[in-house]
């Protein structure tokens, strides 16, 4: 499952990098897809905390932040007026 989510992300930066400025719509796009990844990280803590260690619990844990602070720039990110591109 991981390799396909690798492959969805190489998609989507390939697709970002080829614009000069990607659209509001990939960037929101990407911020739901953060989202998710934040989603099944907690997710997994949920199912496997008997499994884990206290420091595999943290560092997933703070990965999940992580992204999802990231998550939340891009999404506000989005929605910020663009600045007329110099020609």
């Amino acid at each position: 499952i991981g390799g396909w989510i690798c492959l969805a992300a190489a998609l989507l930066m390939i697709v970002a990098a080829r614009q000069a400025v990607p659209g509001a719509a990939l960037v929101k796009l990407i911020a739901i897809g953060n989202l998710g990844w934040v989603a099944a990280s907690f997710a997994v803590i949920a199912a496997f905390a008997g499994q884990m260690t206290g420091l595999g619990i943290a560092v997933v844990a703070v990965q999940a932040l992580g992204v999802l602070a990231f998550a939340i720039l891009e999404w506000k990110a989005a929605g910020a007026p663009r600045a007329a591109a110099a020609a």
